[in-house]
């Protein structure tokens, strides 16, 4: 409003604002009217009881809203409020909120990486990033929860403290986060009964996991399974997974499946139902058929190969 002059009122005197060259503060904002003049404020009134905030009301003047909510850890506001999408072909677009949010660290919770004894802040913190399935980054240590693939820079006690790499397995998806066993004392009282200090470079442990779900309650068509059993694990269902199903007719005949989706308590697997050892063929098994969910008949403690080109 170059050449105009400016008249400023405020809202605990009132007044009357005649044009946009009025302009009213509350003490902590100054407010622009965008309805029609004049405009006859009360004294002793607010923006938002003398009509509002927004298109026909009052318009806030400046950049200090903008930056109080920049700046406030508040829900939707903060970094969820700007925007973040990816410099690729079909990135999405997010805010920063939901980018931080896929890592959490001892700092988010309070604590420093020199903490004298950071464990009892760790041990929540874990807990979060173990329900979330996200990585955690703590005082001396890189881990990647429920994915327990963990790393430390610096050895200096027992279990996940005293081994640089652990890698490891949960029984079920809801299990908690297993603890490395390097020395692994009950209490104080062990030093005097265990006399080696040990360090570890690598320490890998796998457990043979039961079937994420074992149910009879099912139907069957050339490609699906249907049981209100599925409920109860949906949640952990992904596409990729293998069904085995022993039919309830010959327990002779095994059929196996990859799930491909999911709709309530049916599963569709991809394709049909292929039967084990019947080279490429494939059938319906029979009602009340037991089906394995994610069936675990062999593990390995170690698989490596080599390739010469």
């Amino acid at each position: 409003m170059a050449g105009t002059a400016i008249t400023t009122y405020t809202f605990s005197a009132g007044a009357t604002l005649s044009s946009t060259a009025d302009i009213i503060t509350d003490g902590s904002y100054l407010y622009s009217w965008t309805g029609t003049y004049p405009k006859v404020v009360a004294a002793s009134t607010t923006a938002t009881s003398t009509g509002g905030i927004g298109l026909g009301g009052w318009s806030i003047l400046g950049d200090a809203v903008l930056r109080s909510n920049l700046a406030s850890v508040a829900d939707s506001y903060g970094d969820a409020l700007i925007g973040v999408k990816q410099p690729y072909d079909g990135a999405a677009a997010r805010n920063q909120s939901d980018k931080n949010a896929e890592s959490i660290s001892l700092m988010d919770a309070g604590g420093t990486r020199d903490a004298f004894d950071p464990s009892k802040l760790e041990t929540a913190v874990k807990l979060v990033a173990n329900e979330n399935r996200i990585p955690y980054f703590g005082a001396k240590q890189f881990a990647f929860p429920q994915q327990t693939v963990k790393a430390w820079s610096w050895l200096d006690g027992e279990r996940d403290r005293g081994v640089v790499a652990s890698f490891s397995n949960v029984v079920a998806p809801t299990s908690d986060e297993p603890v490395t066993q390097v020395v692994g004392l009950g209490s104080a009282a062990g030093l005097g009964y265990y006399s080696d200090r040990d360090f570890v470079l690598m320490f890998g442990q796998i457990e043979g996991p039961p079937a994420l779900l074992s149910t009879s309650n099912t139907t069957f068509t050339t490609n699906t399974i249907t049981s209100t059993d599925i409920s109860s694990v949906s949640a952990h269902l992904r596409a990729g997974q293998i069904i085995d199903v022993t039919d309830s007719s010959n327990s002779s005949l095994i059929y196996s499946g990859l799930i491909l989706s999911l709709s309530n308590t049916t599963v569709t697997v991809d394709t049909a139902w292929y039967l084990k050892g019947g080279n490429g063929s494939t059938g319906i098994p029979s009602a009340s058929s037991t089906a394995n969910f994610v069936p675990n008949t062999k593990i390995w403690g170690q698989n490596l190969n080599v390739t010469l080109d």
